[in-house]
């Protein structure tokens, strides 16, 4: 990231002139009542809602997760990186685990609900609906398309679906309260993109398999690093900052690139967490700004070998973020032996682990010889507690970014007309002027 490897952009000095910005940025940010802080030392409290959980689905063999976005992506970034991508494909007695886990919600997409249904047994299946308000198009329409096939089948809505919503208002919140649905409390002061901490992420996760209180303790130990250096410089603060710099020198695409394939899913979640915080139109004080750096979800080495040619090459507008972990929980030797394939002899001695870590660290080479400003993320290895800190360190870390472009990190009024011109077009009551205007748009 600094001049002296890249031969171009930052020195030393220039973050140590933006220290005084920076630690205010991080005060402020210790300073503020966020929910999504208090989730690392809440779980005693969350352990209630999993052992209530676990004898609400103890008879089922699959959870299908309904939701979109920050109901949806923490939850698969969970999963993939933990119990891997062909999780629910194990069949062996060692392997085997007590429940499937799909996703849907995510999309109206009719062939995506269509395969789902291909796969699970209505009668076995738990449905987990996923929205703070329990209004979003694409969560309500999954929600009544798989509801009204339960009742077809002539088995109990009640006995299938568990809504994850707000405590006290909204359509989910009142359909349980009327009709008898088991429900868990989102809480109202986690926004969505912060909520993968809280029972949002929690509770699909520890029903399969994925040791919460861990990831918990991982969260906690970093916040309380953060609370302990107060009015020093700290890790995520230097990371912050030299991104904020290299944003204000033009640096306006952020490339998150894990090679640990199993936090691909993990960099989707970055990707929203970064594009709805810091895309903002106007700060604080309300002055147009059009703040925001465009986030892209990357991952190595498959992206190494169709993305790279223009990281280093094209346009010099991209800061990339690797992220690698120091050892496998499998690692994988290659063979000994390679007659009749003597070309491949130089691979021996090696395993994979050592392979893909030289892959990120070539990829890192490359750039840095081509001056474009880069930064590797180094973990022990992905494993529950590791993957706590992972979600916490971003989490913090937009928050400073937001601190530090004066904007309000916590709202995402940018993503509001499209769903109100939705519901326009659906014909839901109160929506008649946005959809008059989409009307107008469509015609012309």
């Amino acid at each position: 990231m600094f001049f002296d490897k890249l031969g171009i952009g930052l020195d030393k000095p220039d973050l140590n002139d933006l220290q005084d910005k920076l630690l205010e940025a991080k005060k402020k940010f210790i300073d503020e009542k966020l929910g999504f802080k208090r989730l690392p030392y809440e779980y005693e409290t969350l352990k209630k809602d999993l052992d209530r959980v676990r004898k609400l689905t103890e008879q089922m063999d699959t959870i299908v997760v309904i939701g979109i976005g920050g109901s949806d992506l923490g939850t698969r970034a969970i999963q993939r990186a933990i119990n891997g991508l062909y999780y629910n494909q194990k069949t062996t007695e060692d392997d085997r685990h007590s429940k499937n886990i799909y996703f849907s919600g995510d999309t109206t997409d009719p062939e995506a609900i269509a395969e789902l249904l291909d796969v699970i047994n209505l009668s076995k299946t738990t449905f987990f609906v996923v929205s703070k308000s329990g209004n979003t198009v694409e969560q309500a329409s999954t929600f009544a398309y798989y509801r009204d096939l339960i009742i077809k089948k002539n088995l109990k809505p009640q006995d299938h679906f568990i809504f994850l919503t707000d405590g006290v208002t909204g359509t989910l919140r009142e359909l349980a309260t009327k009709e008898g649905y088991e429900a868990f409390e989102v809480p109202s002061d986690v926004g969505g993109r912060f909520s993968v901490l809280s029972t949002v992420g929690l509770i699909p996760a520890y029903l399969v398999g994925v040791d919460v209180e861990a990831m918990l303790k991982g969260a906690q130990d970093l916040d309380e690093e953060i609370k302990k250096s107060k009015d020093k410089m700290d890790d995520i603060l230097e990371y912050v900052g030299l991104k904020y710099l290299y944003y204000k020198g033009g640096k306006n695409i952020s490339v998150m690139m894990p090679y640990q394939y199993g936090l691909y899913e993990f960099a989707k979640w970055y990707q929203q967490l970064w594009a709805e915080s810091i895309g903002k139109k106007v700060d604080l004080e309300g002055n147009v700004v059009h703040e925001g750096q465009t986030p892209v979800a990357a991952v190595g080495p498959v992206d190494q070998h169709s993305q790279l040619q223009l990281y280093n090459e094209g346009p010099n507008d991209k800061v990339l973020t690797f992220i690698r972990a120091e050892d496998s929980r499998k690692n994988i030797d290659l063979p000994e032996d390679y007659t009749g394939a003597e070309a491949f002899e130089f691979l021996k001695g090696h395993n994979f682990h050592e392979l893909l870590n030289y892959e990120q660290e070539t990829s890192a080479f490359s750039l840095t010889q081509n001056g474009r400003p880069n930064a590797t993320l180094s973990i022990p290895k992905v494993d529950e507690y590791h993957l706590g800190q992972l979600f916490y360190f971003f989490e913090v870390a937009v928050s400073y970014f937001g601190n530090l472009i004066n904007i309000n990190t916590f709202d995402q009024p940018g993503v509001e007309l499209s769903k109100n011109a939705m519901y326009g077009v659906l014909g839901k009551k109160g929506f008649d002027e946005v959809k008059e205007a989409f009307d107008k748009y469509k015609s012309s």
